[in-house]
């Protein structure tokens, strides 16, 4: 699924809430294994991202790759060849 079908399923409350998927709008905790911390972050979209530390955008290559996963998956993200990996601990709805 792209980014902006994500995106777009995001706006309809019932449908990713219910499978409990990350979306935009929620809270999330993760787990970084290269730097061993528990981060917080909200999921936001691209325009409302305001260089925050607690805000992450959805088009970023960490927030692109946490849309749609459930709590308990591993995400890998390789940005500037460098690769890091997370567990998705928390979707705070």
């Amino acid at each position: 699924m792209s980014i902006l079908a994500a995106m777009d399923k995001s706006e309809n409350e019932g449908v990713l809430r219910l499978s409990g998927k990350a979306r935009a709008g929620d809270r999330i905790s993760i787990y970084s294994f290269e730097d061993e911390q528990i981060m917080d972050f909200s999921l936001v979209p691209p325009f409302t991202a305001d260089g925050c530390v607690e805000s992450l955008s959805i088009l970023s290559p960490l927030g692109a790759s946490i849309i749609g996963k459930s709590e308990g998956e591993v995400i890998d993200v390789r940005f500037l060849g460098h690769r890091n990996r997370f567990l998705l601990l928390k979707i705070h709805a």
